[in-house]
C-alpha cells in the first residue's frame, strides 16, 4: 500500500508569513507522482511591497581633506578669507581654473587647491523616525482603513507625507499615521506604578487572557500602551510584555512592616492552599505587598521573595 508523506514548511520573517504545502506521495524507490509547491502570496502591506522613501537620497558632497586656505582668486599669493578645518563640508560650484576649484564655504565663496578636496556620492537615508505613543497603521493617508499598529518608540522608516498623515514602515506593515506621532528623536521611555498589588496577563482581554503572575505596591514597570476598553495598562515584567489593571502615573511610596513576633511564612495567603517557606524573626522590617482579609495575611518582601 503507499504511504501518504505531507511536509509543511512555515517561513516567518518580520512579521510576514508564507506557507508552503509540499505533498511527497511515495509508492516505492521510483515514484512517479511529481511534488507540488503552493505559495500564499504576501499582503499589499506587508513591508516588502512598501514604495521606496522620498526621505533616501543621492547625495554628493566635498569635503577638505587637510586644513585648508579658501582664497580670494586661485593663486597661493591671493588673501585668505579663512581656513576651513580639516573634514569641512563645502559645496563646490563648478568653476575651475588650472589645479585650483571655486567652492562656497558658509556665506563666503572664493578658491581652494582642488587636491585637498575629496568629493563623494552615497545614499543619505534621512528616513529614521520614532512614534510618540501607540498608534493604529491606516491604509491611506485618509485614515479610514486600519490595516495594524505601531507602538510607542518604535523606529520606523518615513516614506512621505501627505496633509496630517505621515506613510512608514516598520517590521510588519507599510501605511499610513497620524503625522502628529512621528518624531526624529525616540522619545524617553514612560513608566507607571504600581498602585495596588495585584495579577498580570498575557493580553488586554479578560475573556482571552491568561494569568501569568503578580505585580507588587509600589514597583515601577515600563509602560508603553493603555486600552481603553479593557481598562488595562501594558508594561514590561520580567523579559515581557503583559497587561495590568494595577498602575498608573502616579508615583506610590513603597510601605513597610515589622515582624511583631517570631513565625512562618507561606507561599500563598490561602491557609488550605499554601505551605511554609520560611521563618520570620520578631522586629523584622520588611517591605509590604498587600494585605488579605479573608485570611489575615500579609504579602511582604523577605530576603527578595514575596511571600
Amino acid at each position: 500500500m503507499a504511504q501518504l508523506k505531507l511536509r509543511y514548511v512555515l517561513v516567518a520573517t518580520l512579521g510576514i508569513m508564507s506557507l508552503f504545502v509540499t505533498p511527497l506521495v511515495a509508492v516505492g524507490a521510483n515514484s512517479s507522482v511529481p511534488s507540488q509547491t503552493v505559495q500564499v502570496s504576501l499582503s499589499p502591506y506587508d513591508p516588502e511591497n512598501a514604495p521606496p522613501s522620498k526621505y533616501i537620497k543621492k547625495v554628493t558632497e566635498t569635503k577638505t581633506t587637510e586644513n585648508l586656505n579658501l582664497r580670494k582668486s586661485p593663486s597661493t599669493s591671493a588673501a585668505s578669507l579663512g581656513v576651513m578645518p580639516k573634514g569641512t563640508i563645502v559645496k563646490l560650484t563648478g568653476q575651475k581654473s588650472g589645479t585650483w576649484s571655486q567652492l562656497t564655504w558658509g556665506s563666503k565663496t572664493g578658491w581652494s587647491a582642488t587636491q585637498y578636496l575629496s568629493t563623494r556620492t552615497y545614499l543619505k537615508d534621512d528616513s529614521v523616525r520614532y512614534m510618540t505613543r501607540y498608534s493604529g497603521i491606516y491604509s491611506t493617508a485618509a485614515r479610514t482603513k486600519r490595516i495594524g499598529s505601531v507602538n510607542l518608540r518604535t523606529e520606523v522608516s518615513l516614506l512621505e507625507v501627505s496633509g496630517t498623515s505621515s506613510h512608514i514602515k516598520t517590521a510588519y506593515y507599510h501605511g499610513w499615521v497620524d503625522s502628529k506621532n512621528v518624531v526624529r528623536t525616540r522619545p524617553a521611555k514612560q513608566y507607571r506604578y504600581v498602585q495596588k498589588s495585584g495579577s498580570i496577563y498575557s493580553t488586554m482581554n479578560p475573556k482571552t487572557d491568561a494569568y501569568l503572575g503578580r505585580i507588587h505596591h509600589a514597583e515601577k514597570y515600563e509602560y508603553r500602551r493603555w486600552d481603553a476598553a479593557n481598562r488595562r495598562d501594558e508594561i514590561y515584567v520580567n523579559g515581557r510584555w503583559v497587561w495590568t489593571s494595577t498602575t498608573n502615573r502616579d508615583y506610590v511610596t513603597p510601605q513597610y512592616r515589622y515582624a511583631q513576633r517570631n513565625g512562618s511564612v507561606y507561599s500563598a495567603a490561602s491557609k488550605t492552599n499554601s505551605k511554609v517557606v520560611g521563618t520570620i524573626t520578631r522586629g523584622t522590617r520588611v517591605r509590604w505587598g498587600a494585605w488579605d482579609s479573608a485570611n489575615r495575611r500579609d504579602e511582604i518582601n523577605l530576603h527578595g521573595k514575596w511571600v
